[in-house]
């Protein structure tokens, strides 16, 4: 166990681009990114690829990120869920979140 306690923010995909340098500026280590379903993004690599030149410079990682509906009771919050979970990789993290 650490004594180091790691400072992070959620952030909705729509504000990346101005909650992240906001969270570096601000201390913040991590952030989660999230949204709520449907997404609504057709390229996740392509989004994740935009994700990743907001954080590079920033110092940030990517913890996080997630899709709210709820994949228990949605067939289309389902399929959100499958492809947030297949497109983790792209955004550097293996952690999904979501609401069921």
């Amino acid at each position: 166990m650490t004594d180091k306690i790691t400072l992070g923010l959620c952030v909705d995909f729509s504000s990346i681009k101005e909650k992240i340098p906001w969270a570096a500026k601000n201390g913040c280590e991590t952030v989660s990114i999230t949204s709520k379903a449907p997404m609504k993004i057709t390229d996740m690599r392509e989004k994740a690829k935009e994700v990743l030149e907001i954080t590079g410079s920033s110092g940030v990682n990517i913890s996080t990120i997630g899709v709210y509906g709820n994949p228990l009771a949605l067939d289309e919050d389902f399929e959100e869920l499958k492809i947030t979970v297949l497109a983790a990789r792209y955004f550097h993290t293996e952690i999904v979140s979501c609401f069921a």
